[in-house]
């Protein structure tokens, strides 16, 4: 069995176990995903009162998201391996290797963030015209907030949750 498929088998076993944590991480996602779709929305921009409020309103909130997320990954990411530390353990008395086993639970990560990632798009873009509507209305603003999904936002999203999968 390579590590692939064993990450596979992994993840999918364990997927209860992952539950809280791709949730708050799909719903983190969605929530910067929102955040983006503001900073990349043309038509929202274009009224000269929410340019200088949204900008900085989702920059703003888009960092601190992203700082409160990565910490959270890195403290949730090492609970969970310590919560594993008995299966590590039969790994390695089964003869597998560490890095082989540093393998498996790197991609079984992997499979996670891409659920979250995929989830959190999904959700973020479902929800994104109620957002700015909301948000629109919180701020006194009279703007039509038109359904768009700016692929410069999408874009933006996958590369900055790729990147942190990637380093976590």
């Amino acid at each position: 069995m390579n590590a692939f498929s064993l990450a596979l088998k992994l993840f999918r076993s364990n997927v209860k176990t992952y539950t809280f944590y791709i949730a708050v991480m799909t719903v983190a996602v969605a929530v910067y995903y929102d955040f983006m779709a503001l900073k990349h929305n043309p038509e929202v921009l274009q009224t000269r009162e929410v340019l200088l409020y949204a900008k900085s309103a989702a920059q703003i909130t888009s960092v601190v998201t992203l700082i409160v997320l990565v910490f959270f990954m890195w403290y949730s990411s090492s609970f969970f391996l310590k919560q594993r530390t008995k299966e590590i353990g039969i790994y390695a008395l089964a003869g597998i290797s560490n890095a082989k086993i540093g393998l498996v639970f790197a991609v079984e990560s992997i499979f996670i963030g891409l659920t979250a990632l995929a989830g959190g798009l999904l959700f973020g873009i479902l929800f994104s015209k109620l957002f700015l509507m909301a948000l629109a209305k919180c701020t006194l603003l009279d703007v039509t907030v038109p359904f768009t999904v700016p692929t410069s936002a999408v874009t933006e999203v996958m590369i900055t949750f790729g990147i942190i999968f990637l380093a976590l």
